[in-house]
């Protein structure tokens, strides 16, 4: 179980430095821009300069856009957390693990309740990439409005609910 919750901290932390970085770099070439044109460098070095460092943030705008390193990094963190909730209530016989009888009862519920878990991330991590994404009006809900399936602690869950 650490394992998962340590590979989804890792990615978080891995992500969370790329989408920092390249943040960071926009700002530095931002704020180069204008001072580039107020030195008193010849014009064409000026223009070109500053078209390199306009050019290069449009790049690592689209960049950012594209690999979505804030929206990764934010989903790695929510299910790292909620992996390690997890745990803790089911080392603890607490939660929704305090009324199962057997520790092989507690076992196969953490083990259905944390690949619900990352299924969902999984799911949630092809959805930031899809071109298409499918609404709530696509599909024919017989007039009502679909809530999405929640465990006892109140997390997005994948598939039928159990509970």
């Amino acid at each position: 179980m650490s394992k998962y919750i340590l590979w989804f901290e890792r990615q978080k932390e891995k992500d969370r430095l790329r989408e920092r970085e390249l943040q960071y770099t926009i700002i530095i070439l931002g704020a180069i821009i204008p001072v580039i044109n107020v030195i008193g460098i010849e014009q064409l070095a000026t223009n070109i300069l500053s078209a390199i460092f306009g050019a290069g943030i449009a790049l690592l705008t689209a960049i950012l856009q594209f690999e979505k390193y804030k929206e990764r990094w934010m989903s790695h963190k929510v299910t790292a957390t909620n992996l390690a909730n997890e745990y803790f209530f089911w080392k603890n016989h607490s939660g929704a693990y305090g009324d199962l009888k057997t520790d092989e009862d507690r076992l196969a519920w953490l083990v259905n309740r944390c690949e619900r878990m990352i299924s969902a991330e999984v799911i949630e991590y092809v959805n930031l990439f899809a071109s298409v994404k499918p609404g709530i009006d696509d599909v024919d809900h017989g007039g009502k409005t679909p809530e999405p399936n929640r465990d006892s602690n109140g997390n997005k869950s994948v598939g039928l609910s159990t509970e």
